[in-house]
C-alpha cells in the first residue's frame, strides 16, 4: 500500500513464462482484492499488439515501457514527431504528452521523455566516434583489421555537420 493508500503489487515471472499466462494469473490474484481499477505496468518486452488486446480488455488500463527510437515509420515515429511542447519535470527530464488515433479502438497514448544527461552523453560518445574515425582516415597507409574498411570503395570525408 502507497502513503496515498493506493493498494500495490508486484509480480516477478521467470522469462519463458507466456504473457497469457502472466494476464490471467494477475487477473486471478488481483480479482482476490475486489478492486475496482487496475493499471497494469510492463517492460517493453511485453510489448505487442495482441498483448495490448488483451491488457485493454481482461484490465481496462495499462502503461508499457517502449524505447522508441525504432524504425522510419509506423506509430512509434508518428508518436515522436507530433508537434507539441514539452514540460520540464524538477528532476530535469521532459514530458510530452501524445495521443494517436484518438476516439479509435487502436487510440493509445504516449509519454515522450527526454533526458538531458543521457543526450549529452550520446552526444560525447558520438564526438569521440567521429574523432576516432577521422584519425583513421588520416592514417591511411597504417596497418589495422581488415573489419575496418572491408566496405570502403573510395576516400572517405568525415561531416562533422551531421547530427
Amino acid at each position: 500500500m502507497t502513503r496515498q493508500g493506493i493498494p500495490l503489487r508486484c509480480w516477478v515471472f521467470p522469462g519463458n513464462t507466456s504473457d497469457q499466462t502472466i494476464v490471467e494469473q494477475v487477473k486471478e490474484d488481483l480479482g482476490e482484492w475486489n478492486l475496482g481499477h487496475v493499471i497494469m505496468v510492463e517492460d517493453a518486452g511485453f510489448n505487442s499488439a495482441d498483448n495490448r488486446r488483451i491488457l485493454l480488455q481482461e484490465c481496462g488500463d495499462y502503461i508499457i515501457g517502449e524505447k522508441l527510437k525504432v524504425g522510419r515509420e509506423g506509430t512509434i515515429v508518428e508518436a515522436l514527431h507530433r508537434k507539441g511542447r514539452f514540460r520540464r519535470l524538477e528532476n530535469g527530464l521532459e514530458i510530452k504528452d501524445v495521443l494517436i488515433d484518438e476516439g479509435k479502438a487502436t487510440e493509445r497514448r504516449f509519454i515522450i521523455v527526454k533526458n538531458p544527461e543521457a543526450k549529452a552523453r550520446e552526444l560525447l560518445i558520438r564526438v569521440q566516434i567521429v574523432e576516432t574515425t577521422t584519425k583513421k582516415l588520416e592514417e591511411p597507409n597504417k596497418k589495422h583489421s581488415s573489419m575496418l574498411c572491408k566496405h570502403v570503395i573510395s576516400n572517405l570525408t568525415i561531416n562533422n555537420q551531421a547530427p
